[in-house]
């Protein structure tokens, strides 16, 4: 039901997009060949077809600018998952081969927080990017379990010092995940690149004043492009949420490699 209603929402978010920009386009069209405005539109008539350049490699390039910027949050919320799981396998594989352990209590205290992270943290991440409580505490309870058994008097000092440096590697890897969350484009960017999208349908209509089918072909296609482009980048805002959205898969493998250690 969640996730119908987030590509519902996204769905939303493409056709607001295309509304407003067929819209400006059906107006400006409008305006052009309107008896009342022609005789006005037309004493701008003159406009060489270079003009179009100037403003559309504006909009394309704000555009690239504020897509890079997405794209980047975007691909850091999927490394921050990948460096996560990974620093959390590495850290069993390690912990399987150091002497004097409980091998169990850490493995089973590490998948624990994995599970409540993949089916009980995710989900709320998705709706409210909040962390879960339980996950906070089997997170928590998997440290403590690191400090007791690097504080055993039967531990050897080396593997003290490993495990108190796994302590600091796994809480940074996850406080990173989370610290990515609220990066998101700035209402700034977006107002700019919308504006510039609309002075790219004007410009775009300045060198078609003569043709009024030709200026529909040149705005149609246009506006075509700007709500594809804006589009994409404007479903990759929300990493955890809607179609494009980064995946958990690498803490789901973590569960299915060492599901024979859940207890």
């Amino acid at each position: 039901m969640i996730t119908s209603w987030l590509h519902s929402y996204d769905l939303l978010i493409v056709a607001t997009l295309a509304a407003i920009y067929i819209s400006t386009a059906v107006a400006i069209h409008w305006l052009c060949f309107r008896p009342a405005t022609r005789a006005l539109v037309l004493s701008f008539d003159g406009v060489v077809t270079p003009f179009i350049g100037f403003s559309t490699a504006i909009f394309a390039l704000t555009a690239a600018f504020l897509g890079a910027s997405v794209w980047q949050n975007f691909q850091a919320n999927a490394d921050a998952i990948k460096n996560e799981s990974k620093t959390i396998v590495e850290f069993i594989t390690v912990t399987n081969a150091m002497p004097g352990l409980d091998h169990e209590a850490l493995v089973s205290a590490a998948l624990v927080y994995v599970r409540s992270a993949a089916e009980q943290e995710w989900p709320r991440l998705k709706t409210t990017k909040k962390t879960d409580p339980q996950t906070e505490a089997a997170f928590s309870a998997l440290l403590t379990t690191i400090s007791l058994a690097a504080a055993n008097d039967g531990t050897p000092p080396y593997v003290s010092s490993a495990l108190a440096g796994w302590m600091a590697t796994l809480a940074h890897a996850r406080v990173a995940r989370l610290s990515l969350l609220s990066n998101t484009a700035d209402s700034a960017r977006w107002l700019c690149v919308a504006l510039l999208a609309v002075l790219a349908q004007i410009s775009i209509a300045a060198v078609h004043l003569q043709k009024k089918r030709a200026m529909a072909l040149a705005l149609g296609v246009a506006t075509i492009s700007i709500v594809v482009m804006l589009g994409l980048i404007a479903l990759s805002i929300e990493t955890h949420t809607g179609m494009i959205s980064v995946s958990n898969q690498p803490m789901d493998q973590i569960l299915q490699q060492f599901s024979a250690n859940l207890r």
